[in-house]
Formats: C-alpha cells, structure tokens, sequence
C-alpha cells in the first residue's frame, strides 16, 4: 500500500500556472495512491501558460476543506482570482 492511499489532494489553480508546477505534483500524488482533485474560480477547465489543458473537478466557490487532505495552490503569477479566493478552498496540510 502507497503512504498516500486514502487521501485527497486539492490542487488549487487559474489559468496561466506554470504546467509542470501542475502536472508534475499531480503525478507524484496520484502515483502513491492519492485521489487528486482540481479546484478553481476558472470555471469547466484551465489553462497553463505553456498549453496544458486541465479540466477543472470543483469551482472553488462551493469547495469545501474539510474534503481534503492536503492543499496544493498552483496560481498564475499576480492572479487577481488566485488572490481573491476564499480562505475556505486554502488549508494546512493535515
């Protein structure tokens, strides 16, 4: 059994994130038994500045944190939404 087996991850991002700062953790958790979910204000999917299309799993509006176990934010640099969002979707690690 995989150190992250049972546990959901929320990766929090808008568009024009870095891609590999996405898909690269996204793997890594995944990989090790994590569900990975994807939470942002973007609406149905984001884009990464690079072209990596992501579909997007929960609006950040209605996420709750006591869903996941870990937080992961991937914004765009100076993001207004990244900025904006609810402290609600921005948890500690637990």
């Amino acid at each position: 059994m995989s150190h992250l087996t049972g546990k959901t991850v929320a990766f929090l991002v808008t568009d024009g994130f870095e891609d590999s700062e996405l898909t690269s953790p996204w793997e890594a958790v995944t990989s090790h038994g994590a569900q990975a979910r994807l939470v942002s204000p973007a609406g149905d999917s984001v884009t990464g500045k690079n072209g990596h299309q992501q579909s997007v799993d929960i609006d950040s509006s209605v996420a709750d944190a006591a869903e996941f176990d870990v937080d992961v934010t991937r914004c765009a640099p100076r993001s207004a939404a990244c900025r904006s969002r609810s402290r609600s979707t921005c948890t500690q690690a637990r």
